[in-house]
């Protein structure tokens, strides 16, 4: 279950969080994010095109370079996996303080289910 996704708030969140199914929690930090200013909803229209063009055209290409800036920090475009629920919190608090956005819900969110579900996630086991 992902608790935050990359296209939280408009394509805006710096973080993508998930219980994962060999136990623990996965936070994936952004390497890259869109520029203030910018929307997806200003891309070029790529959606009748095939999928494997899309990366190709370069008016696509163009808007995404000028759109997006990468993110100076050196977790950016990193994979972190913790515990618990606590240890997530705290590590998210922490970018949170560096400069990684995240839409103001995500932290009361991650507290919420601590205490309704607990603090471990533990690993999926499958049914006989």
């Amino acid at each position: 279950m992902a608790y935050v996704r990359w296209s939280s708030e408009d394509f805006r969140s710096d973080f993508y969080i998930y219980a994962h199914v060999a136990g623990g929690f996965s936070v994936n930090l952004a390497g890259r994010r869109l520029r203030p200013g910018y929307d997806h909803a200003d891309a070029p229209d790529m959606m009748n095109k095939p999928p494997l063009s899309r990366g190709f055209n370069p008016d696509w290409l163009a808007w995404d370079e000028e759109a997006h800036e990468n993110i100076e920090h050196p977790d950016a475009g990193e994979t972190q996996m913790f515990a618990t629920l606590t240890e997530t919190i705290a590590a998210c608090e922490k970018w949170i303080e560096e400069g990684f956005y995240a839409p103001a819900w995500m932290i009361p969110r991650l507290q919420k289910e601590r205490e309704e579900e607990g603090d471990e996630n533990p690993p999926y086991e499958p049914l006989d």
